[in-house]
């Protein structure tokens, strides 16, 4: 049998989204390939656990949020790693999958996300990961969203120093009077206007809540949800009937894991299903929107 993972280092720079979304896409590869399981990882060594504890506590929190399975170590199989999908990755496939002998492949994170956008229509139309939700553990007692309404989820990301390393202008980072201010308004609206139901905006981003009072002064049912704990947000993201998604794997997570309708930026980086995709303006064509009731 072979046995299949990639690291859940964040090796300091990346966060919970980024290597969440490594762990779930080796999961859809191990049943891509038959005679294959995967094993899941604990995660270390994440960034943007600052204001939530110590690293090792944050981690901790992580590994047992997702509960990927298999967690387990196989000390005494050989490792064997690979960077890409190459001749060579087919070859020992195809010697070791139906075997007696038991191997390990370590695939390389980063080439994980073009095989998953690369396969969507594949692991996405099959559902083939829906049995990792169920792993999913959150208090209940901590859940707030009101079932008898439309929650929308708008996770605004906003560049913080101490926090992000990433510059590139694709992020399209949010500040107060800022073209993406304005995007989120018009989407904020088109929603209100689109869906004729009883709905509530929750704002998930950090920062100062000041920075966000012109989404409380819309006329709209608004929750800020400001440097709330990154797990708490998260699940909530997921459980929203509605996600508009930033640009970053956070909010991929949520797309990935939720059900109902997610809205996203023409260039976000990913393939996701289930979405309906914006321009710069936050304009999006809500002739591609089927709405039913949630009753």
């Amino acid at each position: 049998m072979l046995y299949i993972y990639t690291p859940a280092d964040g090796k300091n720079t990346e966060g919970i989204g980024a290597m969440a979304q490594y762990q779930i896409h080796a999961y859809n590869l191990s049943q891509a390939i038959i005679g294959t399981r995967f094993l899941g990882r604990d995660f270390t060594n994440l960034q943007h656990y600052q204001d939530y504890g110590t690293q090792e506590e944050f981690c901790k929190e992580c590994t047992e949020f997702f509960n990927f399975p298999n967690r387990v170590e196989l000390p005494d199989l050989e490792v064997v790693k690979f960077d890409n999908f190459t001749p060579e990755f087919e070859e020992f496939v195809e010697k070791y999958q139906n075997s007696r002998e038991d191997k390990i492949i370590e695939i390389n994170n980063f080439a994980l996300m073009p095989w998953a956008d690369t396969n969507i229509k594949w692991w996405g139309k099959e559902r083939i990961f829906e049995s990792l939700i169920p792993h999913i553990r959150f208090d209940p007692s901590k859940e707030y969203l009101d079932t008898n309404k439309l929650n929308v989820s708008m996770h605004i990301r906003n560049f913080m120093p101490d926090r992000d390393n990433d510059h590139s202008p694709t992020r399209e980072y949010y500040e107060p009077g800022s073209p993406k201010e304005k995007y989120f308004l018009n989407l904020m609206n088109g929603i209100d206007e689109t869906f004729e139901f009883d709905k509530e905006f929750h704002i998930y981003s950090q920062g100062q809540e000041e920075w966000f009072d012109s989404f409380l002064n819309q006329g709209y049912n608004v929750q800020l949800h400001i440097n709330e704990h990154p797990l708490t947000s998260l699940y909530h993201m997921i459980k929203c009937d509605i996600r508009v998604l930033s640009n970053s794997s956070m909010s991929y997570l949520a797309a990935l894991y939720g059900n109902g309708l997610s809205v996203a930026r023409d260039n976000f980086p990913h393939a996701t299903l289930n979405t309906v995709y914006t321009d710069a303006e936050g304009k999006f064509d809500t002739s591609l929107v089927s709405v039913e009731s949630k009753c």
